[in-house]
This record gives structure tokens, C-alpha cells and sequence, in this order.
């Protein structure tokens, strides 16, 4: 499904081509996806507002020239009931919804995606300052990602990599979350007509004639085990004074171990839980085609025992490790406080990207609490493990692009 709302008068033509001039890809020291330097693509991969818990963007031009900004909202809440859980009777959509911004010489700019930005240049709160554009409102019970293109006076996509972002969710409580932007780094070598509407990710220190930074070939992820003991709470009396039953015929009873729980699990009363989103690096915004990708979950407790599972990211994913690994992170399961898992997608696939965000909360805590997200470490990249020395796909490999509309009507 497709909403647009243009707002500009950008016209995109050509089909891409990954630029031949062998030029340096300048001061950046390495191709990879950042969170830390400025980029010419920036994907905030979780922006939420469900009614309790609202997200505020903020995108910065860390150059001194003025910078054209085309971004993309993807909604990836379920069809027939947004507020509702996805099932196959309330499938999740693919609903796009896109606008333009125009930022000066070093300048930031905020947002709260629930609202929106006015072009009104006298109000002040959440839309004080000099405004970029105007921002439509996404609706209630939104969830599903935003990524912003850097492009030139005429609209083209651009090699510009002044463009930084981070995301703050917050709850009505006052609790906050925050975690920066994935930023892919364009080739300063090559001009807007070499890349055309078609954003192919190939640009790696081995490529250094690619055009877009290329998807990192793994996530590494540091996390705690669902249902393991919060240390935050050792020697605190009356803050979740011990394990409940959790599924089985004794849910909710307490317990000391699984075997007090027949048909269940005994985890902690108040358990660290860990929620990962991610994000294909394939999309074709002109053909609304979603990126689908299969991921593989390798998971080493403190020992060194290592434990499998795997899941598809079909346009948008969001949801708890747990849930994702079929419970090889559980407690109980895995047999330790913390793990280290590794996400890697299966050959013949394209890439993800995500952000990881961990709850926690205490015996009087309504809901998951308090929260923290965080940025996934990488390693390695797509492009690489996927082609030969001459950059041909090998066994069935994909190249990920982004592919944006060729002309805007």
C-alpha cells in the first residue's frame, strides 16, 4: 500500500550506475554504516507513537552549504487493526508516506512524529526554531522506521554525507530511550547522475567504487536472558521478591526452579527483557516492494555453549529476542545472566540493520518500565560476503539497493 504526499517538485531520472571513477572515497576512514559520522542516507530503523509512547527526531546538516533532504516514513503496523497485534487475519502493511525538508548551513531540527512540523515561524515547545519544511503527523498506533535521502537543488539523490540523526522515545511517564541513527556513507566520487534513483550499497573498503556504504554482514548484540535475575534489585526488599510461573498449570504461582512449573517456565518476577527491531537494506520505494530477509540467530551463553534459532524480517521487524529465537535466550534455556548473540542473514539474502532497546522494571511497575535502547555493533558487510573479486553476486548472492521513484508526480 502506498500514501504519498508531495510536497516538491523533484524529478528523478535515469537508472543507476555504480560510478567507474576510481577515486578515494575521501576523509571517511572506513565504508561502513555509522552512528557516529554524518551520512547521505540516515534510517531511524524504530519510530513508535501508540498513544502512551511518542518518538522525537532530530536530524542535524553538519556541513556549511544548505542541504535537501528527501525522507520516508514506512508504516509497518498491522493492516486491519494498527492498535492491535499482527496475526495472519491482521497482517502487517507497507504504507509510505514521504516529504521533503530543506536544512541551512549547520542546522538542526526536531520533530515529534505524532505532531508533526507547522511551517509556522513563531511557535515554540517541540516546534521552536527555524522550521525546514512542513512534516505531516504519522497516525496512532504507528510503528515501522524513517529514512532520510541527501539530495541536491533539483532533487537527486547526492554524495553530500552531511546528515546526522538521533531518535529520543519517550512515555507518558517521562521515561526516555534514546539511540542515534544509522548513517550510510556516499561516495564523495561520484555525482547525481552516477547514482540515479537506484541507491546501490557497494561501497566497502574493498569497493572503494561503490556508491552507498554496503549492509553490515553481521549484528553483534550483548544482552541479558529473558527472565534473568535483575542484579538491580539484590538486597532490595520488596522489589520482586522472587520467580513466578510463567505458562503451564501453574502460571503465576511462585517458584524456584522449572520443575515447580509443570508445562512452564519459572523466570523472574521482574525480568530484564531485551526488544530488537530490524530492517532490511533491500527496498524499492518506486514498486513499494518490501525487503524480506531470513536471519540466523548464533547465541553464546557464559560458558561458550552456543544456541541457534532464526526468523524473516518481512518489511519491518519489532519484537522481543525471546519471541524472535523461539526462547533460546530464555533463562531457564540458556542457563546464565548474559549472552552474546549474532544476527546474521542466511546466503542469498540481503542485509539488515536494527537497534536493540532492554526494559526493566521493579514488583510496582505498571507495564515494561523503564527503558534504554542502544545501537547493534557490526561486523563485516554484505557486499563483500556475497560477491567475487570482480564484485559479481556468487551462489545465488544479492546486491541491496534502495531504489527511490525515478520522477515524482
Amino acid at each position: 500500500m502506498r500514501m504519498l504526499k508531495w510536497n516538491r517538485g523533484l524529478r528523478l531520472l535515469g537508472a543507476a550506475a555504480v560510478g567507474v571513477l576510481a577515486l578515494a572515497r575521501g576523509a571517511s576512514a572506513s565504508a561502513d554504516v555509522t552512528t557516529e559520522l554524518p551520512g547521505s542516507v540516515v534510517v531511524w530503523p524504530k519510530v513508535v507513537w501508540d498513544g502512551t509512547r511518542d518518538t522525537i527526531i532530530q536530524l542535524t546538516n553538519t556541513g556549511n552549504p544548505p542541504a535537501h533532504v528527501h525522507c520516508f516514513y514506512v508504516n509497518a503496523a498491522p493492516a486491519v487493526n494498527s492498535c492491535a497485534p499482527a496475526t495472519s487475519r491482521n497482517p502487517p502493511q507497507w504504507l509510505e508516506t514521504d516529504f521533503d525538508l530543506w536544512l541551512t548551513k549547520q542546522q538542526p531540527t526536531h520533530w515529534v512524529v505524532s505532531e508533526g512540523r507547522r511551517t509556522n515561524f513563531g511557535d515554540s515547545g517541540d516546534g521552536a526554531g527555524f522550521d525546514p519544511g512542513l512534516i505531516p503527523p504519522v497516525p496512532t498506533c504507528f510503528t515501522g522506521e524513517l529514512k532520510c535521502i541527501q539530495t541536491d537543488d533539483a532533487g537527486f539523490p547526492t554524495p553530500g554525507n552531511k546528515l546526522k540523526g538521533e531518535a529520543t522515545l519517550r512515555s507518558r511517564t517521562g521515561d526516555v530511550s534514546k539511540y542515534n541513527a544509522i548513517a550510510f556513507l556516499a561516495n564523495p566520487g561520484l555525482t547525481s547522475d552516477d547514482i540515479g534513483s537506484d541507491l546501490q550499497l557497494t561501497l566497502t573498503d574493498n569497493n572503494p567504487d561503490g556508491a552507498y556504504s554496503a549492509c553490515p554482514d553481521r549484528l553483534l548484540l550483548n544482552h541479558f536472558t529473558y527472565g534473568s535475575p535483575d542484579l538491580a534489585f539484590n538486597n532490595q526488599i520488596g522489589t520482586c521478591p522472587g520467580n513466578a510461573c510463567l505458562g503451564g498449570t501453574s502460571d503465576g504461582d511462585a517458584c524456584t526452579s522449572n520443575s515447580g512449573c509443570p508445562g512452564g517456565l519459572c523466570l523472574s518476577a521482574c525480568p530484564v527483557t531485551t526488544e530488537l527491531t530490524l530492517v532490511p537494506c533491500q527496498q524499492n520505494f518506486e514498486t513499494q516492494t518490501a525487503g524480506k530477509v531470513t536471519v540466523q540467530f548464533d547465541i553464546t551463553n557464559e560458558f561458550e555453549e552456543h544456541f541457534s534459532a532464526s526468523t524473516t524480517v518481512n518489511c519491518w521487524l519489532n519484537d522481543s529476542l525471546a519471541a524472535m529465537t523461539a526462547n533460546q535466550v530464555v533463562f531457564s534455556t540458556i542457563g546464565t545472566i548474559s549472552a552474546f548473540t549474532r544476527i546474521h542473514p542466511n546466503p542469498g539474502n540481503g542485509g539488515v540493520i536494527g537497534v536493540a532497546e532492554e526494559f526493566r522494571k521493579d514488583s510496582n511497575t505498571v507495564g515494561r518500565g523503564a527503558a534504554a535502547a542502544f545501537n547493534l555493533n557490526i561486523e563485516g558487510n554484505r557486499f563483500d560476503a556475497q560477491t567475487d573479486d570482480q564484485g559479481r553476486p556468487v551462489a545465488g548472492g544479492v546486491i541491496d539497493h534502495i531504489i527511490i521513484p525515478a520522477e515524482f508526480e
